[in-house]
This record gives structure tokens, C-alpha cells and sequence, in this order.
């Protein structure tokens, strides 16, 4: 059987979200055991994510960005592409309080984006030192919490956060 390469499951409802190497896009009744909805994907998916608050699935498409879905039939919502220089969209965490989707690039740096509306860009941490565009990044699963980026403060990247304000950062922090 084909094995998944990126899964998600619902804040508080029993669905989970499966992504193949095949393209396609699963959605899991976890306590029927049973698949609700499949659709294609354009191109590989690299993480999934759920929003906390609404159900919007969050797909991390790598070069072709993100692709924004409605959670509970896998319609699409809205495609989004990356900010210019900042790589493939290859890891997703959403803020605890759903405001805030930090997505990881394969160019090492964390784009910061308003959740929900139009999902524009609020700023990005540089790269992380010693990153290695020849290597790719460690894949599949990366923690669905920001406790990794609470207690970073931006440590070991190359340029500070740009936020627009020097404490713009703080939700990153709070403990």
C-alpha cells in the first residue's frame, strides 16, 4: 500500500487528514474508520494542518505554496503562494488560539501569516544558521505545537524577526 507523507487530525471533531505520495488528499472518519472525502492534490503535499478554531485544512504544497481547504469536504478555499525568496512551503503550526499560521520553508525561514480572511503575510524570521540548501529539511512530522518557537526568541538565525514591530514577536514567547 502507499504510505502517507503528512497527517492532521481535527482540533474537535474525530476526522483525520492523510496525504499520500499517489496526490491524494483523504479525510478519515477516525471513529467510523471509514474515508469521508478524497480529492487529487496538484502536486505533493508536505504537511497538513488544521485550523484551531474554524475548519479550514491548511496543505503545505512545497514550490506551489498553499492551498487553504474546508475541513469537512476538502473543497477548495483559496491558494496562496509564498513570499518572493522564502522557499516551498514544508511545515505548518498553527498559534494555540488559531490567530497565527507559521509556515516553515525550505529555505529555512518561518513566514508568519494572519490566520483566516485573505491570510496576508504579518513577517518572517530569517534562516536558521547552518542551514543547507543542498540537504532537504527533516521530513515528515514535525511538533503541531509553537513550543519550539516560544522558547527560540529567533535564536541561531541570520537576520532578526520582522514583524513590523520590535515586540511584534511576543506571541511566539508567551509561556
Amino acid at each position: 500500500g502507499a504510505s502517507h507523507c503528512a497527517l492532521a487530525c481535527h482540533p474537535s471533531m474525530p476526522l483525520l487528514a492523510s496525504a499520500a505520495p499517489d496526490l491524494t488528499l483523504r479525510l478519515w472518519d477516525v471513529q467510523q474508520r471509514q474515508m469521508e472525502a478524497m480529492r487529487m492534490l496538484p502536486t505533493s503535499a508536505w504537511d497538513l494542518a488544521f485550523a484551531p478554531t474554524t475548519d479550514t485544512l491548511v496543505v503545505a504544497l512545497g514550490a506551489s505554496g498553499l492551498l487553504m481547504l474546508d475541513g469537512a469536504n476538502l473543497h477548495d478555499l483559496l491558494t496562496l503562494p509564498l513570499g518572493v525568496g522564502s522557499g516551498g512551503a514544508c511545515s505548518l503550526a498553527f498559534a494555540p488560539d488559531g490567530a497565527i499560521l507559521a509556515v516553515g520553508t525550505d529555505q529555512g525561514s518561518i513566514e508568519l501569516r494572519a490566520a483566516g480572511g485573505l491570510w496576508e503575510v504579518l513577517g518572517a524570521c530569517g534562516s536558521h544558521a547552518g542551514h543547507s540548501r543542498s540537504r532537504p529539511p527533516t521530513h515528515p512530522r514535525r511538533s503541531r505545537s509553537l513550543g519550539a518557537l516560544r522558547g527560540a526568541r529567533c535564536r541561531g538565525h541570520r537576520r532578526p524577526c520582522q514583524m513590523g514591530t520590535p515586540r511584534g514577536h511576543d506571541w511566539c514567547h508567551r509561556r
